[in-house]
């Protein structure tokens, strides 16, 4: 029988089968897991062992070959497939000690080199977090994120609760739901975009609406209603408007009941018939 002695040797008992004519106890050193060939201690060509090992350590240099199945087994150790170390199953399943490996088969898998490229290939695919999912087969795949309170990331649809939805039929959203105040929301055909606050700008344009502040949009470079050195329009949501053009100047304000004017003295040229009796009954 063998049994630990000391952190650094076996006993060997008499009447052991390995020794059965020792009549004291032989303590053979067990060698140091960093040590590949330390000269003593137990030491075999080739050894067969029938039942149970138990060790508290152990070193092994090469491979430790594990059977999985009749036809393929799992390597371990060095040069498991040609020159890489770490463990191999077979060209679809193994983790090297560079950082490469790959799981699955060859058709869905996750896979990456040890450099810089992850590959995910799966037919199908679904992840699902507190405030997270990802679906390969809801409405032909499908992205939410959010949080539903006394919910679900799973509650947030295209039309309803707070947060991000898009999925494969075309259906996006982002802000809040559809009866809310704020949210962008195409449904397939229809694009609708509400907020009660709103900044879009970009060169010679911009649009601007707040709940707090006086809305403004111009188009070109005229940003102000007493800008005459810029071209192009501008209007305030308190009724301000101002066209300036490279050849004249349109000030609405002004133009207004010029237009009324001319309108009213167009009226009266088409209908000359009816002023004429209307001029012959007040005399």
């Amino acid at each position: 029988m063998i049994t630990p002695s000391s952190v650094n040797s076996i006993s060997v008992l008499p009447g052991d089968p390995l020794h059965p004519q020792s009549k004291n106890s032989v303590h053979v050193p067990v060698r140091s897991p960093a040590e590949e060939e330390p000269g003593f201690g137990l030491y075999t060509d080739n050894g067969f062992f029938r039942g149970t090992v138990t060790a508290m350590t152990g070193s092994i240099k090469g491979i430790l070959w594990i059977n999985t199945s009749n036809a393929e087994s799992m390597r371990l150790g060095r040069n498991v497939n040609g020159s890489s170390d770490g463990m191999f199953i077979n060209s679809h399943n193994y983790w090297y000690t560079t950082g490469a490996f790959k799981m699955g088969t060859a058709s869905n898998h996750i896979r990456f080199d040890g450099s810089s490229t992850l590959d995910v290939n799966f037919d199908k695919i679904l992840i699902n977090t507190s405030t997270f999912q990802v679906s390969s087969s809801l409405n032909d795949g499908t992205i939410r994120l959010g949080t539903v309170p006394g919910g679900t990331v799973a509650d947030i649809t295209s039309t309803t609760n707070t947060g991000v939805y898009m999925d494969g039929t075309g259906k996006f959203r982002v802000g809040e739901s559809t009866n809310g105040d704020n949210f962008i929301y195409f449904d397939g055909t229809t694009t609708q975009i509400k907020s009660t606050n709103i900044e879009m700008a970009g060169t010679n344009f911009k649009l601007e609406a707040s709940s707090t502040s006086a809305g403004e949009m111009w188009l070109g470079t005229i940003q102000a209603t007493n800008d005459s050195s810029g071209v192009g329009f501008y209007a305030t949501s308190s009724g301000e408007v101002r066209i300036y053009g490279r050849e004249c100047i349109w000030e609405l304000y002004k133009v207004i009941p010029m237009m009324m004017v001319l309108v009213s003295i167009w009226i009266m040229v088409e209908h000359l018939e009816y002023l004429a009796v209307l001029v012959i009954i007040l005399l």
